[in-house]
């Protein structure tokens, strides 16, 4: 089953399209404006985005071009569809990397064409250092221990994200996020190793408005975690999963007396 987000404007359209979907399998949620898509997409890490052209005001690929900034979404599955395709919308939905262009009126059938070609994407693959996702009772099983160890710490990890954010000479807060870091690449999770790097690295050279979006990509990898894990989101701890007496727990210590 997958995941799938219509961004469409017109409600008798959108309805039919994740009616189509639903019918076939899948889950299927729409939303009228931009916005609302990308926060439902965030919500779900979802594994397809289908996109109309004209949204009586706004336009799909505003949709794609936020989708592609995003370290997470850079490779995720797009369908777009269109009543008719002008060559230079066509050139700019191509550069910014699409699986499919669809005229209307499209069919049940093409739709689940391209459902296909997503469920058998690999565009998540680089996310981790492995093929397939450790189970609890397999050779891996200490990696996965250590992912949900991660998982389990989203929200205090999440909060020192956000400290950082708003302080990012915070020498204490660097370290924790180095030793960050650390964990994520002894799990395997590249794609947090990534943007805990970029984050500590935009605090070390002071460029605050690199933060914000790491921020929220760093969200949407907890996200994608959970998802990948089948586990919920857990409640606030009192402190991050950093193990006692490490340095950079030590740090923050002393920076706190």
């Amino acid at each position: 089953m997958l995941s799938i987000i219509v961004l469409e404007d017109d409600a008798a359209s959108a309805a039919l399209v994740t009616r189509i979907f639903a019918m076939n399998g899948h889950k299927a949620r729409s939303a009228a404006r931009v916005a609302d898509a990308w926060r439902m997409l965030r919500e779900e890490a979802a594994d397809l985005l289908v996109l109309d052209t004209d949204l009586g005001g706004e336009w799909g690929w505003t949709m794609l071009e936020r989708v592609r900034r995003s370290v997470v979404f850079r490779e995720l599955p797009v369908i777009v569809y269109s009543a008719t395709w002008r060559r230079d919308i066509v050139r700019r939905y191509m550069l910014l990397g699409v699986q499919g262009l669809l005229v209307k009126p499209y069919t049940p059938a093409r739709l689940m064409e391209e459902a296909a070609r997503a469920a058998e994407s690999t565009w998540r693959e680089p996310f981790f250092d492995f093929a397939a996702m450790p189970t609890a009772d397999g050779p891996d099983a200490a990696r996965r221990e250590a992912l949900v160890s991660l998982a389990q710490d989203e929200r205090v990890i999440l909060e020192l994200a956000a400290r950082l954010t708003n302080n990012c000479a915070d020498i204490a807060l660097q370290a924790r996020m180095t030793e960050l870091v650390a964990r994520a690449r002894a799990a395997g999770f590249v794609l947090l190793v990534e943007i805990a790097e970029k984050m500590a690295q935009g605090a070390i050279e002071m460029k605050m408005e690199r933060l914000p979006p790491l921020f929220e990509d760093l969200e949407l990898a907890f996200t994608v975690l959970r998802r990948l894990l089948g586990v919920e989101q857990p409640a606030a701890l009192p402190e991050p999963g950093i193990a006692p007496g490490s340095r950079s727990e030590s740090v923050s210590r002393a920076s706190a007396a």
